[in-house]
């Protein structure tokens, strides 16, 4: 996983021996991207300043037309700095990943992403299919608006003429497939809202029973993850100390007490 790392960003600690730093620290962990702090300290005493900040997604969504199963999303962050918004969401982290699930009408604002989608658009979207739909076509085939269910066909004999089982076997991850017809190469599934709630008993569960949470759990874990940053800091200024100390730049020994001193929680900035 993939961390923001801003100037002093605690990335990593090791048990070291008694050899200088480039005896043990491969060649991408030198000056001037790195700097090692030398301490008389336990893997378990510093484990808590390598974890990560998570801004706490949070997706709702607001009805504009159950005829249509048309939708209004809007993504946030709960945890952001105050002073500076830091940790929140951005058109340039969120974009790409709504136009993903097929959201539309797309509007950005601090802290704030937000879009138009349906149902429909959520089950025939390269994020919830989860591959590239380049060549393939969909077609509503049927929709219950007191149920939400929607019943889907895709049209894949542009792409995968010879490849049926394989079709059915990768929607068949994904959604419930009521039939396939080998000879046009077309497979029809179905895919509920969530609301009300769809039971699929006797089969196991599958994302596309409620697709609510499905677009809503996809948002939350990978905008976390994507804005994740890392929690603690070696001060800026003590940074330049090290990166600046003689005879090793980029290397300091220093006390624990003089570690902890040093070190800050970004999120508290």
């Amino acid at each position: 996983m993939k961390y923001s790392n801003r100037k002093g960003a605690v990335v990593g600690c090791h048990i070291a021996g008694p050899e200088v730093p480039s005896l043990h620290l491969s060649g991408n962990q030198v000056p001037p991207n790195w700097c090692v702090v030398r301490s008389d300290v336990t893997v378990a005493q510093v484990e808590q300043y390598l974890q990560p900040w998570y801004p706490e997604i949070d997706f709702s969504r607001q009805s504009l037309d159950t005829a249509q199963d048309l939708w209004h999303g809007t993504a946030t962050a709960q945890l952001i700095r105050a002073s500076d918004g830091h940790g929140g969401v951005t058109q340039a982290q969120a974009e790409t990943f709504l136009q993903g699930w097929n959201v539309s009408n797309l509007a950005f604002s601090a802290n704030t992403a937000e879009g138009d989608f349906t149902i429909f658009e959520l089950a025939t979207s390269p994020r919830f299919l989860g591959r590239d739909l380049t060549g393939l076509t969909f077609e509503s085939r049927n929709y219950i608006e007191s149920t939400g269910e929607h019943e889907i066909r895709l049209d894949y004999g542009a792409v995968f003429p010879a490849q049926d089982a394989q079709v059915l076997a990768w929607i068949e991850q994904r959604a419930e497939v009521r039939r396939q017809n080998t000879g046009r190469n077309d497979i029809d599934y179905c895919v509920w809202r969530g609301v009300p709630p769809h039971d699929p008993t006797p089969r196991q569960a599958l994302p596309g029973d409620d697709m609510f949470v499905a677009i809503k759990e996809d948002i939350e874990e990978a905008l976390n993850e994507k804005i994740a940053t890392r929690r603690w800091r070696f001060l800026p200024a003590a940074v330049d100390q090290v990166m600046a100390a003689s005879p090793d730049p980029g290397f300091m020994e220093v006390t624990p007490a003089q570690l902890l001193a040093n070190l800050e929680d970004v999120t508290a900035l």
